[in-house]
């Protein structure tokens, strides 16, 4: 038990600040670590040191210096997908950092003790604030995104800067403040897990999930027994009368309490303003009458069940909690539709009933629309660019002709894929036998002899090609690994392939920084000023259309 306690403690001097962590989980955590290897929590920097010494060995070498025969296997942690979302053929897709896309519905898993910066380790997410920050901003920036499902299943974590982050992010952008709604399932929220989840619109849970200890604790392990029995006196030499106070080697005097009791304290009280802020059916003295207990989600005596006392909405199980979201969203579409004040036109009526009447053919008069509007949008955005002066309205103008591009070749992936549907379910019409179109393609053999000018479709192949490349090159993922993507544009990555490829190389890189060990070839130091970096994507793609463009009128590579 002595040992046990050892490395709660350790846990706590490495982390240096208070913890809003369960007990038991601390010491499970020092207890995995020393079981792993003994020396990591011998001092300050072992785990740190051990974290480097692993990762060095495993550290990837440049992409460039490597064949692009494949997409590359993604770095960094799995997208959350449990087994009842395999059931259901499993996500729509990587939204990075651990959050996996499902009809529509940006699910991620917060299952573990959460520090102030996060890692993919083994295929695992270890979350810290930043990283959930990261994942929730970039899920209520993507039009994809019509909600958030967040499931919790962590002890809590440390008093952090990024706790106000997180829960600003999601109090500033949910449904409450007319953003996407924000549905929090809770297995086990404890702690700092609670603080985060009280700011979702809705929390549900098992019937055996935990919910609340809402509090913070120090804890103060004193070792100056032990060391004297071991011979080692220490003495500190310091400017400042309590540059030592709550040192390990002394014993507290009554003035550390007091100080250390004030710094616990005021986070209760944070903890205590944020819940009451992110939760209107709690009040304050609701939240401190808890006295920091935890919680059965659901209990017989309403005094020990969190759904009694508010601390949750309903009980369910997660596919359910998650289907009953998805419900939400589409309940919530109609209405806001009936509220519009304009009434629906005849053209409306027609694409109504074709698309109950051949919904492939309504699928591809859809995208030929969003085609359209994307087209418009990309002239729109070209002549801000050209008309901005300003560096700070050149930036916003650069950022918007990116975003404009990406759009445009979105856009037309899907007008082809509506096609392609149209052919295979033969709504649109009968196709075209094999004899007509090779006869077709035999005219247009001939015509493309007797002239020297570029047919039509090899413009327009020519223009969607130079399209895709400036969306590529225009994407986030590609600054600062300018090199790499027009290697994805030459070997003929589609814009999904290229981004993901990208920032699976971006993901990567910033886990090998933190343990000091850079990817090979990967650019170090500050990213520069964001003007510069916009400025130098569209300058690179530039410059591969112009290659893409001379390779074509060689003779013999068309």
């Amino acid at each position: 038990m002595t040992e046990l306690h050892t490395l709660q403690n350790l846990v706590a001097r490495h982390i240096g600040r208070p913890v809003l962590m369960l007990g038991d989980h601390a010491a499970d955590l020092a207890a995995r670590i020393h079981q792993a290897e003994p020396r990591a929590l011998k001092s300050e920097r072992g785990l740190t040191s051990w974290l480097r010494l692993k990762a060095r060995p495993s550290s990837p070498q440049a992409f460039d210096d490597e064949p692009l025969d494949a997409d590359p296997v993604p770095q960094g942690g799995y997208a959350y997908s449990p087994r009842w979302m395999e059931r259901e053929g499993g996500p729509d897709d990587d939204l990075e950092l651990g959050m996996s896309l499902k009809d529509g519905i940006a699910c991620l898993n917060i299952d573990t003790a959460i520090t102030a910066e996060g890692h993919a380790f083994c295929g695992a997410w270890y979350h810290g604030y930043d990283t959930i920050a990261e994942a929730l901003q970039a899920a209520f920036e993507d039009p994809r995104v019509k909600g958030i499902f967040l499931r919790f299943d962590t002890p809590g974590g440390v008093v952090d800067a990024g706790l106000d982050d997180v829960t600003g992010i999601l109090q500033a952008n949910r449904e409450k403040a007319g953003g996407k709604p924000v549905w929090g399932y809770c297995n086990l929220a404890a702690s700092a897990g609670y603080w985060i989840a009280s700011s979702c619109d809705r929390l549900i849970a098992p019937k055996t999930g935990m919910v609340g200890s809402m509090g913070a604790i120090i804890v103060h392990w004193e070792q100056s027994g032990w060391l004297q029995r071991q011979g080692i006196q220490v003495t500190p030499i310091q400017f400042g009368a309590r540059k030592s106070a709550g040192a390990s080697y002394q014993k507290l005097d009554e003035e550390a309490i007091i100080d250390l009791q004030a710094w616990v304290d005021q986070a209760g009280r944070d903890f205590v303003q944020a819940v009451t802020s992110g939760r209107d059916v709690l009040t304050e003295e609701a939240c401190l009458a808890t006295e920091a207990r935890l919680y059965c989600a659901c209990h017989d005596d309403p005094e020990h069940s969190g759904l009694a006392l508010s601390l949750i909405d309903d009980i369910q199980r997660e596919p359910d909690a998650f289907k009953a979201l998805v419900a939400h969203i589409e309940q919530a579409a109609p209405a806001a539709a009936s509220a519009a004040p304009a009434a629906q036109s005849p053209e409306a009526g027609k694409e109504n009933d074709m698309a109950r009447s051949n919904p492939a053919a309504a699928k591809r008069r859809k995208a030929e629309k969003a085609l359209a509007e994307a087209t418009q949008a990309k002239l729109k955005a070209e002549a801000a660019l050209d008309a901005a002066k300003a560096p700070a309205d050149r930036r916003k103008a650069e950022a918007a002709y990116a975003a404009a591009l990406s759009a445009k070749v979105k856009a037309e992936e899907d007008l082809e894929s509506a096609e392609e549907d149209e052919e295979e379910t033969g709504e649109g019409g009968p196709a075209a036998s094999d004899d007509d179109e090779l006869n077709a393609e035999e005219e247009d053999d001939e015509e493309g002899a007797s002239t020297e000018e570029t047919p039509p479709e090899e413009d327009a192949e020519e223009e969607e090609d130079d399209m895709k490349a400036l969306a590529i090159m225009g994407l986030p993922e590609a600054r600062g690994q300018e090199d790499f993507a027009r290697s994805l544009i030459s070997s003929g990555f589609s814009l999904k392939s290229a981004k993901a490829a990208l920032r699976g190389a971006k993901r990567t890189n910033a886990i090998r920084s933190r343990t000091d060990v850079p990817l090979k070839g990967a650019p170090r130091g500050k990213s520069g000023d964001k003007n510069e970096q916009t400025q130098a994507a569209l300058n690179s793609a530039v410059e591969v259309i112009k290659a893409r463009r001379e390779a074509r009128r060689r003779p013999g590579l068309r």
